[in-house]
């Protein structure tokens, strides 16, 4: 299928629009903290952060996913696009009932403001489907008047927090309102087949299609559900107040990790169809070399870490503790800049080749969220927020030491098959 390329003036417009929801959404963020105070922030923060994964649950694989098939398809992209939607609309509504029924039985630390919030990122993920599919369909500008809008209201809702006095509850409403006027304008658009059910009488079809949403979105999933993990670890312990300064840094970085991510799925069309003809052994050479650097830069990164350790002892966690936050994360984060570029970029490679190739890069991303995970529960109970960025900063480490074992094991055996068919012959 022939794709529609992407020159400097539309990858601007598209890189414009994006950014400018990104940076309104953390100048939002630092407003709020100035209009409420850092107690009242905290608790919004709290919730916020506890439900970014949905974002990436309802969005990622079926996003991917759109952005891989849809160039590759003709007839069946109307019938496609009801699918994605589907699964989109169905992957968020265990979690709209879970929190309803939480807030039914009156659980703890659940109100009216999380089931608004879990509500707001359902379609907010809802909404990246959206225009991808307006993206794959060969309509960009649309996505860039959505994100143009969406920062446009955030900056207004910010102002009407400050001269409306609105509480968290209103904000996140708005929020919600707007979003949900957002999707409807965008899906009143989509040549959607009147009978998408019909997919479920093509069980191959359909079992490829939900099969490759859940590996193909396993990285941005992994990494959401990274961010989630460290904020519900945090509220377990005394460091629960540092939920509002999280929130602030993991903003201020998701305005470098999702500039990458999304430059990546703008050129995705073309190199999903360009990888489609090449084959997965191309794939993986190119995925091995990014795999190797990447494997380079953790080194570089453990051994700038262990050089702080040895130098401080036993003195290490207090130090860290007692740095400013926002130095702490320039100091950890800024140094996994490369790492995330080139391991990201293998997993991409992977993720748009065989079906084999974007199995390697999902179970890759689950090692990752894995060390996140163990790393969170061992750093964060004794220094917070400070543990809580060092254990997120060491995602892309442990997900390129997952590829590259299994890239070289991959390597290994295709090169014992080629020596056995040259001995055979």
């Amino acid at each position: 299928m022939a794709v529609r390329p992407v020159g400097p003036g539309l990858l601007l417009s598209l890189l414009a629009g994006r950014g400018a929801w990104r940076l309104a959404l953390t100048l939002s963020n630092f407003g709020l903290l100035v209009i409420w105070g850092a107690e009242v922030y905290a608790d919004y923060a709290a919730a916020v952060g506890r439900s970014i994964v949905l974002v990436a649950l309802v969005s990622c694989g079926v996003e991917k996913a759109a952005l891989k098939l849809l160039p590759r398809a003709r007839r069946a992209r109307p019938l496609l696009i009801g699918g994605f939607l589907a699964v989109g609309g169905l992957v968020a509504l265990p979690f709209v009932l879970w929190v309803v029924t939480a807030l039914l039985v009156g659980q703890q630390g659940v109100g009216a403001l999380q089931l608004v919030i879990v509500s707001m990122q359902g379609l907010l993920g809802l909404n990246l489907v959206l225009v991808a599919l307006q993206r794959a369909l060969g309509r960009p500008r649309r996505e860039v008047a959505n994100f143009a809008t969406l920062a446009v209201a955030l900056l207004a809702i910010t102002a009407l927090a400050w001269l409306a006095r609105l509480t968290p509850l209103g904000v996140s409403a708005a929020a919600l309102l707007v979003i949900a006027s957002l999707d409807v304008a965008l899906l009143r658009t989509l040549p959607v087949a009147p009978r998408a059910w019909r997919l479920l009488r093509r069980r191959r079809l359909l079992r490829g299609l939900v099969e490759t949403m859940a590996l193909i979105g396993a990285y941005d999933l992994a990494a959401g559900a990274a961010l989630s993990v460290v904020f519900v670890v945090l509220g377990t312990t005394r460091f629960r107040g540092d939920a509002g300064w999280l929130l602030l840094i993991t903003t201020m970085w998701s305005l470098v990790f999702n500039g990458f991510t999304y430059l990546l799925r703008v050129f995705q069309p073309q190199v999903s169809v360009a990888l489609s003809r090449a084959g997965g052994v191309d794939a993986h050479r190119h995925a091995l070399r990014l795999a190797r650097l990447a494997a380079l830069g953790v080194g570089g990164w453990l051994a700038l870490l262990g050089g702080a350790v040895v130098a401080l002892g036993g003195d290490f966690l207090p130090w860290l503790h007692g740095l400013p936050l926002p130095l702490l994360a320039m100091v950890v984060l800024l140094p996994r800049l490369p790492v995330l570029a080139l391991a990201g970029g293998a997993g991409y490679v992977l993720e748009n080749s065989d079906s084999g190739s974007v199995r390697l890069a999902a179970a890759a991303a689950a090692c990752a969220l894995a060390g996140v995970l163990v790393l969170s529960l061992l750093l964060v109970p004794k220094v917070g927020a400070p543990g809580a960025i060092l254990a997120l900063s060491s995602f892309e480490a442990f997900q390129a030491m997952a590829l590259l074992g299994g890239l070289s094991a991959g390597r290994r055996a295709r090169t014992g098959r080629s020596a056995a068919r040259r001995s055979a012959a």
